[in-house]
């Protein structure tokens, strides 16, 4: 996947690689970004990591309206970039520090979280499916799913797998094909539209990928 940019994304010769999961380059005078490629790990932690909220943003940013849309025009102009790319890049290197990303900008951090009704992980062959349920939705905007290897670890960003938007009262269910047999330790935390995260706090459950 590549994304054309009409600024540079982090600077004015934006270039080379973040995370190890994008890489900034120039082309024909047009700057650009797209999905880095290692192919003896094209599927490294840090690149899942960088390419699911990178999905989520995409996604959500073509449901808003034009108010929403026009509180990046002021961040845009500054960085002489559209305002798709002040939403994605600012809220990109908010996940990078481990911080929820915000509908709007600048970012409040306020907001309050849903009440869930109950979640539930579930294995099978090269998939893992996680159910989280909300039956009040208050601020919140979405989930943050995280894996790690052992139940007592705490999750980093680079653990993260996916970005599960919860934006209404339902069961909300996220689906991720997963090549590598195993016992994978799923955990979440929720986050508001303003920006506000919230650390993990249901534990951790565990689901067995087979081949």
């Amino acid at each position: 996947m590549m994304v054309k940019l009409t600024g540079p994304a982090l600077g004015h010769a934006a270039s080379g690689s973040l995370a190890g999961a994008l890489t900034f380059s120039q082309t024909k005078g047009r700057a650009y970004a797209k999905a880095y490629k290692k192919p003896k790990q094209p599927d490294s932690k840090p690149q899942i990591a960088m390419r699911a909220p990178m999905t989520f943003l995409s996604e959500q940013w073509q449901n808003f309206s034009a108010p929403y849309r026009a509180t990046w025009n002021d961040l845009a102009s500054a960085r002489n970039i559209s305002p798709f790319n002040a939403f994605q890049g600012h809220n990109l290197t908010r996940y990078r520090n481990f911080l929820a990303p915000s509908v709007t900008w600048p970012t409040a951090e306020t907001g309050a979280k849903a009440f869930g009704g109950g979640w539930d992980v579930r294995g099978g062959i090269r998939q893992i499916e996680v159910d989280l349920i909300v039956n009040v939705l208050n601020d919140q905007w979405g989930y943050n799913l995280y894996h790690v290897t052992a139940s007592d670890l705490q999750p980093t960003w680079s653990d993260l797998f996916g970005v599960l938007p919860s934006l209404g009262v339902g069961t909300f269910t996220f689906y991720w094909p997963q090549k590598t047999p195993g016992t994978y330790w799923i955990t979440f935390s929720a986050f508001t539209t303003a920006g506000r995260s919230f650390l993990p706090t249901a534990g951790w459950k565990s689901a067995v990928v087979t081949g």
